[in-house]
């Protein structure tokens, strides 16, 4: 498994999918040159992008009510894993942490991550 960091979001507008860019981090890369891109759809880049710009509203989202939840469950998101991908879809798995327990979730890998950068994990 390769530790990586959002590198950029990429969006054309809002009819078309984006591409949210990622890097392995620092001390694990093996070259300068290597990415990871996952296509998300435009909804999911607008999560993505709220979540990388730390955008908060005035009314909680969807991953802000998650978030929430796992906080008075005294839970946290430890770290996203993009686990598998079949033909143009990725798959992937939210690891929660309650006390000693780790706690696997499947995810959308865009849900995944847009938790995972709002909790710094």
């Amino acid at each position: 498994m390769i530790p990586l960091k959002v590198l950029t979001l990429i969006v054309l507008n809002s009819m078309q999918p984006a591409a949210l860019v990622m890097e392995p981090i620092e001390e694990h890369q093996r070259t300068k040159s290597r990415i990871v891109p996952v296509w998300v759809g435009p909804a999911e880049a607008m999560q993505l992008g709220m979540a990388v710009e730390h955008m908060r509203t005035p009314r909680p989202l969807t991953h802000d009510l998650m978030l929430d939840a796992l906080t008075n469950l005294d839970a946290r998101i430890d770290h996203a894993v993009i686990n598998d991908v079949k033909g143009t879809t990725f798959f992937a798995k939210l690891y929660l942490k309650q006390g000693d327990r780790t706690i696997e979730l499947d995810a959308r890998p865009s849900d995944a991550i847009a938790l995972a950068i709002r909790e710094d994990a």
